[in-house]
């Protein structure tokens, strides 16, 4: 009997040290993910055309840009504005996105079937925007 209470305690506290763990785990990643540096990457045809840190504003975002195409990518009225080679044209927006934060989205697009828009916010490191006819991928990484 006593065995079994002590096999019973054991469990019970694994369990809530796992819990525990999974908790922290989770607060400590949305915290980075909140406070660390993210940073917003434009690629066109596989290649990098532009690179900034997340900030709230676009001409801002254009302004602390590492590097940037200002051939296919431009700022215009608070948004930027991708233009690709064969032409076809996205615009991009930072808006505070439902859960908090600043988020990059595809507001419009004069692709056939729109999935880029529809896609919405832009998830750090799994989730990109992508825009297949206008050969454009939007990416958020640290």
């Amino acid at each position: 009997m006593n065995r079994r209470k002590n096999s019973l305690l054991l469990t019970v506290l694994l369990l809530a040290f796992s819990a525990g763990a999974m908790m922290f785990s989770r607060n400590v990643s949305e915290s980075r993910l909140r406070g660390g540096e993210l940073y917003v990457v434009i690629s066109m045809d596989g290649k990098d055309i532009f690179k900034s840190r997340l900030v709230k504003d676009a001409d801002e975002l254009w302004n602390r840009a590492e590097f940037r195409d200002g051939e296919h990518l431009f700022p215009e009225d608070g948004k930027l504005v991708f233009r690709g080679e064969r032409g076809g044209e996205n615009v991009l927006v930072l808006e505070e996105k439902p859960e908090g934060g600043t988020g990059i989205r595809c507001l419009s697009a004069d692709c056939p079937d729109g999935i880029c828009v529809q896609t919405g916010f832009a998830v750090p490191d799994t989730g990109s925007i992508v825009c297949l006819p206008h050969r454009m991928v939007v990416r958020l990484s640290k």
